[in-house]
């Protein structure tokens, strides 16, 4: 007996479990599978008009349940993807998502996974093992052991570890072959030394080089002395906004907006630390910029920033390193100085000065106490000031070993003597 039934006419009983006859000819197979990733049955239901053996339709359908099955599970399985091609997609991913924004750490990224991976870059991230790990690390530890900094080496491991961990929590992979590998160790490396602390050591010798920055380069006086002043980043000064509906410098509130970074290109939104500050500033930083202000000329007084170049633009991210090289040398400093000797000369002033650290952390950015101190640099006349102060604890046997002994400082002396006018 004919029934209709899926828009069809078939016989009303299956000749083979799921194959019916069907009228016109051929066979209509109907089945289930379930779909492990869903949990949820799908369904088959196909005409196969020019099929004349009913065991080949039973095939068929056989067959397309095990592809549902097969299609789930090769969904499921992790990709055969290259550690450099998935950490590439991956860093794209997140520029999408908003989560890497800034130009400089994406540029970063790229050059890791572009050319600091080498052989570990075309295995399989799937397939990769912690001895390739620790071959990897080999290499860069034969660098670190002819000079190369083990800071920028952590960076490109810290690169790897990014990329690996979002590919095993991605496809839920039961073990990560991060797991126990060690950073490099830093050993005898020393980022900042006494020889090279990479900041002015004295207020009188900040004196002395800014008064010389000044005769040697106006134009960027004013950018220098506010990031001494206020230890700000220069990712930080260079978009800054003197006019405009969004102008970050207000003079007649005495105030400072810092809230946008600009690395490469345009700026974003958003500052390195991740949230907005707002200064008051002194009346003599105020006189500074409202000077610079007044030196403008051509295209910079057609621009909004608070710091333009010639054009009008962004200054560029090294527009400081010939001016301080050039100032370092004409006052006979050997030592190097960069940007960031700024950053480290105002912390050294600031704690030198007594203000709180929670000040200082307030002005410069910086979230924590321990980044503050990462940026110091304690110098001897500090150090004589301060254990001066402990002299307190002496009893009177003790002071009179020490009169007896030729000391003439009395309790305060060292404090005093350190008090000379390089401090002042």
């Amino acid at each position: 007996m004919w029934i209709k039934r899926w828009n069809d006419l078939i016989w009303h009983t299956p000749t083979k479990p799921g194959v019916w006859k069907r009228k016109e000819g051929g066979f209509r197979i109907r089945g289930r599978a379930k779909n492990p990733r869903t949990g949820k049955l799908d369904e088959i239901n196909r005409a196969l008009v020019d099929e004349l053996d009913p065991g080949r339709a039973l095939h068929t359908l056989l067959e397309e349940q095990a592809k549902i099955k097969a299609a789930a599970e090769a969904a499921a399985a992790p990709p055969a993807i290259s550690l450099r091609d998935y950490g590439l997609a991956l860093i794209e991913r997140k520029r999408a998502a908003g989560d890497l924004t800034s130009p400089a750490s994406l540029a970063a990224y790229r050059d890791v996974l572009k050319l600091h991976l080498h052989e570990l870059g075309d295995l399989l991230v799937g397939q990769i093992r912690r001895r390739d790990l620790e071959t990897w690390k080999a290499h860069y530890g034969q660098e670190i052991a002819a000079g190369r900094s083990p800071n920028s080496c952590n960076f490109f491991l810290a690169v790897i570890k990014v990329v690996v961990d979002a590919y095993v929590a991605e496809f839920e992979l039961d073990r990560s072959p991060m797991l126990g590998v060690k950073r490099f160790s830093r050993g005898a490396y020393r980022t900042y030394t006494v020889e090279e602390p990479n900041a002015l050591g004295t207020r009188a010798e900040a004196r002395r080089f800014t008064d010389r920055f000044l005769a040697l380069y106006p134009q960027y006086f004013a950018f220098l002395m506010l990031g001494l002043f206020t230890g700000l980043r220069p990712s930080s000064m260079r978009p800054l906004r003197r006019r405009g509906p969004r102008a970050d410098l207000r003079l007649d509130e005495g105030v400072l907006y810092i809230r946008r970074s600009q690395t490469k290109g345009e700026p974003i939104d958003t500052t390195k630390s991740g949230y907005d500050q707002r200064l008051t500033l002194p009346p003599f930083v105020l006189a500074i910029l409202r000077w610079h202000m007044g030196q403008l000329e051509g295209a910079q007084l057609g621009s909004e920033l608070l710091f333009p170049n010639r054009t009008g633009g962004f200054l560029s991210h090294c527009v400081l390193v010939e001016p301080l090289r050039r100032t370092a040398a004409a006052l006979g400093l050997s030592r190097h100085l960069s940007a960031r000797c700024l950053r480290r000369t105002y912390h050294d002033m600031m704690r030198e000065q007594g203000t709180d650290p929670a000040t200082i952390r307030a002005i410069s950015g910086h979230h924590s106490d321990e980044m503050r101190q990462i940026y110091s640099t304690v110098g001897g006349p500090e150090m004589v000031r301060e254990l001066a102060r402990m002299r307190t604890a002496l009893g009177p046997a003790a002071r009179r070993l020490l009169l007896a002994s030729g000391d003439q400082s009395g309790d305060s002396g060292p404090a005093a003597e350190a008090d000379s006018s390089d401090l002042q």
